[in-house]
């Protein structure tokens, strides 16, 4: 006769094996990540934050003759190549002008017409008699042949002020300022309508260093730059160079902000990222081989420090 408490007990599985082998997994994963953490330089991580894209080249774009504004086509922090469209003026009056010009041309043309084959005419009859009528043909030949030219030449003239009333980027580059501009607004002649960052210039980031160490951020030190994208919302990485950095206060043991150039060309930039305005990220130093000298930043008068190197001897 089987035991009742004994066919109970059967029923019941025996977890402490796995119990102890889950235990052990987790214990084994714990040290690993402990050991590879351990191997990671200090402050070889930086977090940032409130990150912004300076300017480091300002390229004022203007208006040689002015006029009224008909629309602007962009704002600032916007990418443009070179020849697209920033500005447009009102081009009505000049419209309405070559309209007359051209019915004025197109009359002049009629009465040249007119008046060469009257010439013809005169020189078929051979009517070399009439030397006075010879004389009056070709002055008013070359009358009506001036008034066409000149009517041409003012035509074009206009059809130019057209052209230039599309103000156009000179230049691949970012808009950092577009003039205050607005519909039916008059441009006076000369003035400043957009100024932009050429995409040649340098990519320079500024923004706060979260628990960084400041001997860390050695101008002109190099780090790999990772920057969370607000369009794509990827992390896109940048080889960068140190440049600056500012302290909060004298004796902080870190830099509240710090300033990098990243080594990437504008186009790449703008692809990757495409914005520069509270950018967020981290930064991080590569792992230094053999002996460093630290340099202790010395904060200058305008608040970012330069990095001051120990002669040796």
């Amino acid at each position: 006769m089987t035991n009742p408490r004994a066919k109970q007990s059967q029923n019941h599985l025996d977890l402490s094996g796995p119990a102890r082998m889950g235990l052990l997994v987790v214990a084994t994963s714990v040290a690993f990540l402990v050991a590879v953490a351990a191997t990671i330089p200090t402050g070889s991580r930086i977090l940032l934050a409130d990150l912004r894209l300076e300017e480091t080249q300002r390229l004022a774009v203007r208006h040689a003759k002015g006029g009224i504004v008909s629309r602007v086509h962009v704002r600032p922090g916007d990418a443009v190549g070179a020849g697209d469209l920033l500005v447009t003026l009102d081009t009505r009056d000049i419209d309405e002008q070559i309209a007359a010009l051209k019915m004025q041309a197109e009359a002049a043309s009629l009465k040249l017409a007119g008046v060469k084959k009257e010439a013809q005419l005169f020189q078929n009859a051979q009517e070399s008699s009439s030397a006075a009528r010879k004389t009056e043909l070709e002055r008013r030949l070359a009358d009506v042949e001036r008034e066409t030219i000149g009517l041409q030449v003012r035509i074009a003239h206009a059809e130019q002020d057209v052209i230039r009333a599309e103000i156009r980027a000179p230049v691949a580059g970012r808009i950092l300022e577009v003039a205050d501009m607005a519909t039916g607004k008059q441009v006076s002649e000369g003035a400043k309508v957009v100024e932009l960052q050429p995409a040649t210039a340098k990519i320079v980031l500024a923004g706060r260093a979260i628990d960084a160490d400041r001997n860390d951020l050695i101008p002109g030190r190099t780090a790999r730059v990772t920057l969370l994208s607000p369009t794509t919302h990827r992390a896109e990485s940048f080889e960068a160079l140190v440049l600056e950095q500012e302290q909060a206060h004298a004796g902080a043991s870190g830099p509240e902000r710090v300033r990098f150039e990243l080594k990437s060309t504008f186009e790449a930039f703008n692809r990757r990222i495409g914005a520069g305005e509270h950018l967020a990220g981290e930064l991080r130093l590569g792992r230094v081989e053999g002996r460093v000298e630290r340099r202790r930043p010395a904060v200058s008068s305008e608040g970012f420090s330069t990095a001051t190197t120990k002669n040796r001897s």
